[in-house]
């Protein structure tokens, strides 16, 4: 991979555990990334060395409600239209692994929380 995670360094500044972070972009109105929002407790079960970053498309009276059932360590973001240019991403739900040096160590594509477990293997 080899190139870094663009993070608006006003709204990130805290990719600080030790096995880096996980950047999910998921968005209201796909049914994987539903899915995958009702795995999130598992996925931070299973990944406690990594940070979660959830950029999030869609209404931002939706997104404010879920963020206050997340947990707090769980950093949800309003995804904007006009943030996919600058994040290059397009499609939901993908994942970026990123190191704490926030080299993108894997991405792709997700469909489920087995995916993100491929995703961040393909980083070993």
């Amino acid at each position: 991979m080899g190139d870094f995670f663009p993070i608006n360094e006003k709204k990130i500044s805290f990719i600080e555990k030790e096995d880096g972070s996980l950047a999910l972009f998921l968005s209201i109105t796909c049914q994987s990334c539903i899915e995958i929002l009702g795995q999130i407790k598992d996925i931070k079960d299973d990944w406690k060395q990594v940070s979660l970053i959830i950029y999030l498309f869609g209404n931002e009276k939706e997104i404010e409600s879920l963020k206050k059932k997340m947990d707090a360590e769980i950093l949800v973001i309003l995804y904007k239209k006009e943030d996919m240019r600058f994040l290059n991403t397009e499609f939901f739900p993908f994942v970026y692994y990123i190191s704490k040096e926030r080299e993108i160590l894997s991405k792709g594509t997700i469909n489920s929380k087995e995916d993100i477990h491929k995703i961040i293997s393909k980083a070993s």
